[in-house]
């Protein structure tokens, strides 16, 4: 079996970086930050923890929305049980 090129094992783990990072719902740009932040590891996390809190406030709004959703279809799904939709 042949070596592999220099750098293959960290560009397959900055791609699973990437990769991972898109799958949490981060958008590309703050995920080249934390890349760069990475790259950079004596800079201070205060960019990183922006980043991760407005990524926090953004899922805690859709665990609400969803919530919500939730109730909404728990009245319905109770309505029919009893033959009807009630208002």
């Amino acid at each position: 079996m042949l070596p592999a090129p220099p750098g293959t094992e960290d560009d397959v783990r900055r791609l699973a970086f990437i990769h991972h990072g898109r799958e949490l719902g981060f958008e590309l740009e703050a995920i080249r930050t934390l890349l760069s932040l990475q790259d950079n590891p004596n800079q201070t996390c205060e960019m990183a923890d922006a980043i991760a809190k407005a990524r926090l406030a953004e899922v805690e709004q859709r665990i609400a929305r969803l919530n919500a959703l939730k109730a909404e279809l728990e009245v319905m799904i109770d309505g029919c049980r009893h033959g009807r939709l009630r208002r």
